[in-house]
């Protein structure tokens, strides 16, 4: 896991809009240096380890070359400080830091019958056998990258996918995060691609820092005037691609409900945020679930006006100095005016909402169909994962 560098006051949105820059990362506080692209590869995106950094590069073209841009390898195992998976054709697939000839970043190499073939991002080959390169073509280098950026062009006007298409990309990390976990429990493991979880294999699963939540609203299309709206919803957000705040009827308080719907009276010491150390001036909104074991799940969307927040037991705005503060939304983050001291525990009571986006590219059809049969039509929601 990638942790969070020192927030920093944000830029204003016409200079730096944030949310925007961060995409589909997770969301952390603002500082200049992850506006250097290298650092936020680093340390404040996607990564989590080389095997994720670069490897999503060139497991990308194993997939192409595999014919695998619509799955992932079904095996991974760590194998003396290497990575070996396999597809379930049968096809063996190795990750490994070393060893690679001097041809470029991202290499990789095929390796079959008749010999072996190698390259990178200087499109120079080398090869087992000359033989296995007389058919090659025109040297085209990775960078600059003229010939995805002319096929991306070429595709806004065809409607068609291009090459380096997001479901590409999807399956090629996926195979990353399915490796990297193997690496982390350092054993076997065996994915299942069309379910997306291991087989019988608790603790891979969990590495999941969060659960996914599913919100079904039975028979929530009662007539045409919803229908319509939710029609303009779905065309409003580009169905699926961008998400919106949902309110969870059964649990959105930074304490237990005692009724359904009901917002119960909350406290500035609901949740444990965190303890000062002198120097932290940021704070992440949790809310903390215990059975056997606890779960710590980041508040991303606070109600505006509802958070309450405490400081070694007393309102921090009362002390002298007085130590002001503000809550940001999206990203659930407390920011203090002034260090909290060493020692001294920070708490908060709130009210939050969920991100939440529609579950698929046809959902709506969905919709509409079962509204066309029955009159009525459920809708489902997919809660937005946001790791630490």
């Amino acid at each position: 896991m990638s942790g969070w560098l020192p927030g920093e006051p944000e830029r204003p949105r016409d200079e730096v809009d944030w949310d925007m820059y961060l995409g589909p990362a997770a969301w952390r506080p603002y500082t200049r240096k992850l506006m250097n692209a290298f650092h936020f590869e680093k340390g404040g995106g996607l990564v989590g380890g080389g095997c994720l950094e670069w490897g999503s590069h060139c497991v990308d073209l194993c997939q192409l070359a595999n014919d695998a841009d619509d799955t992932a390898p079904v095996e991974y195992e760590p194998v003396n400080g290497q990575l070996h998976a396999r597809y379930a054709n049968g096809v063996k697939l190795v990750m490994r830091n070393d060893g690679w000839l001097p041809l470029g970043s991202c290499p990789v190499r095929f390796e079959g019958e008749t010999g072996w073939v190698e390259t990178g991002d200087d499109a120079e080959f080398a090869a087992s056998s000359q033989s296995l390169l007389l058919r090659r073509g025109t040297k085209i280098p990775g960078y600059p990258a003229d010939f995805h950026v002319r096929d991306f062009l070429d595709c806004v006007k065809t409607r068609a996918l291009t090459r380096a298409n997001a479901d590409a990309a999807c399956w090629a990390h996926i195979a990353c995060h399915a490796a990297n976990i193997a690496l982390y429990l350092d054993r076997k493991v065996k994915y299942d691609p069309k379910k997306n979880e291991f087989i019988g294999d608790e603790q891979a699963n969990r590495r999941w820092s969060h659960p996914l939540y599913r919100f079904r609203l039975p028979d929530a299309v009662r007539d045409m005037s919803t229908l319509n709206s939710v029609r303009d919803h779905w065309l409003a957000l580009g169905g699926p691609f961008s998400t919106w705040p949902f309110r969870d009827p059964s649990d959105f308080a930074s304490v237990d409900l005692t009724e359904n719907n009901v917002a119960p009276s909350l406290s500035s010491a609901d949740q444990t945020l965190g303890t000062g150390d002198g120097v932290v001036t940021t704070f992440q909104l949790i809310r903390t679930y215990t059975a056997t074991s606890s779960y710590a799940r980041n508040i991303t969307l606070p109600v505006a006006g509802s958070v309450l927040i405490e400081v070694n037991g007393v309102d921090p705005t009362t002390l002298s100095p007085a130590i002001t503060w503000t809550v940001s939304r999206p990203g659930g983050v407390v920011t203090f005016s002034d260090p909290i001291t060493a020692g001294h525990v920070v708490k908060g009571g709130y009210l939050f909402d969920n991100e939440v986006r529609y579950e698929s590219d046809d959902a709506f059809d969905a919709i509409a169909q079962q509204a066309g049969i029955g009159g009525f039509a459920d809708m489902t929601f997919i809660g937005v994962r946001r790791c630490p």
